[in-house]
């Protein structure tokens, strides 16, 4: 069965919340929370797909991402990853890491997009 779609819309009260940063802030910050977790998704990708499989340890900044954005049941996927990393029999990472790309495949993260590139953004 499918994962739970995460609910990507509170994501923003959860960082006024937690942060009292006012809208724009909280806009600066989710850019660059796509770009982190964007980079960080690549990075882990690479390390599974080259038999890297220490190099998952780009796992734990994903973890760190996630919970500060209220994440809890995703960054508990990628703490799976990060422990696999570690060689704790932690289960498949392979596995774990396409769970985590298709849960985050709806905060439209993207390792090449550039600020420029959306259309309101200044450079």
């Amino acid at each position: 069965p499918a994962d739970p779609a995460p609910n990507f819309g509170r994501i923003p009260a959860h960082l006024q919340e937690t942060t009292g940063l006012k809208a724009t802030q909280i806009d600066r910050l989710l850019d660059a929370v796509r770009q982190s977790l964007g980079s960080s998704l690549a990075r882990m990708e690479e390390a599974f797909n080259t038999g890297d499989i220490p190099a998952l340890a780009a796992a734990h900044t994903i973890k760190g991402t996630l919970l500060q954005c209220g994440l809890d049941d995703l960054a508990e996927i990628a703490e799976q990853v990060h422990r696999a990393g570690a060689g704790d029999g932690s289960p498949d990472p392979a596995h774990q890491v396409a769970r985590l790309r298709a849960s985050l495949a709806a905060l439209d993260i993207d390792e090449e997009r550039q600020r420029t590139d959306r259309p309101g953004q200044a450079s």
